[in-house]
């Protein structure tokens, strides 16, 4: 797996202690930060699946609503089921959910 330099600033103090606790625990800093990013990627991947989830189905009971009353409904947007987007923790090397892919332009 390819691998780059990350560097980032943190407070000093939020910095000596997380090394305190790196050091105590046996772990590298690296390790760490990289398994705490890891954690977060799959949380918030699958808040974020279910959150856009829940707007497609709004999407879609206002699109029968307005249908309902002889109105003009709205484009659908691209459906996909929950369990497309539902990440596991045994698969370390995972896809972010499509929605969350951007056109290999990166937004940073």
């Amino acid at each position: 797996m390819p691998k780059s330099l990350t560097n980032f600033n943190a407070p000093d103090t939020v910095r000596q202690r997380f090394d305190a606790i790196c050091h105590a625990s046996g772990r590298t800093r690296t390790s760490v930060l990289v398994e705490l990013m890891t954690d977060y990627i799959l949380h918030q991947s699958q808040h974020l699946a279910t959150r856009n989830h829940q707007f497609q189905m709004v999407d879609e009971l206002l699109g029968e609503n307005t249908a309902s009353k002889g109105a003009r409904s709205f484009p659908s947007n691209q459906t996909r089921s929950s369990r497309d987007t539902t990440q596991t923790r045994s698969n370390r090397e995972f896809d972010l959910p499509d929605f969350l892919v951007s056109d290999g332009q990166e937004g940073w």
